[in-house]
């Protein structure tokens, strides 16, 4: 049914789709056929957001990992983050944990001072050298 350049472009672009779609659902770890929204899921994340399939594949580990059910919705919410962010390349992933994980250090560090609920007083900053010095100069004199 190949009759122009125009079908075999159709052919070999519906294959190269289909080898892709595998690919995710493989990764998500769904073994059905595809609805039409997962279609429209993946359409979107190729053409308009113009993600490589490493990114999307990233994606799709990181929803079988976290989400308690594989679904598209969780994957396309982690790459519509990205896409917002710019990244579309697994070097922007990179450099996007690294800062996430420096963020999180930064707030448990400012939520365990926060939370420390014994101390609500401020410190002394008294020199105890200082004191007993002088202390001690002052009894000399008597």
């Amino acid at each position: 049914n190949i009759h122009t350049v125009r079908d075999a472009r159709a052919k070999i672009e519906g294959a190269a789709f289909a080898k892709e779609c595998a690919l995710i659902l493989k990764e998500l770890g769904i073994s059905r056929s595809p609805a039409k929204s997962d279609l429209d899921y993946v359409k979107k994340w190729l053409e308009e957001y113009r993600m490589d399939m490493d990114v999307i594949l990233e994606a799709c580990r990181r929803t079988a990992e976290y989400a308690s059910t594989s679904n598209f919705r969780y994957t396309d919410c982690i790459l519509t983050r990205w896409h917002e962010s710019g990244i579309r390349h697994m070097d922007g992933i990179k450099a996007l944990d690294e800062e996430h994980e420096q963020t999180k250090k930064t707030s448990t560090r400012t939520k365990k001072s926060a939370s420390d609920k014994f101390k609500n007083f401020d410190e002394r900053d008294t020199d105890y050298n200082d004191l007993a010095r002088s202390i001690m100069s002052s009894q000399s004199r008597l």
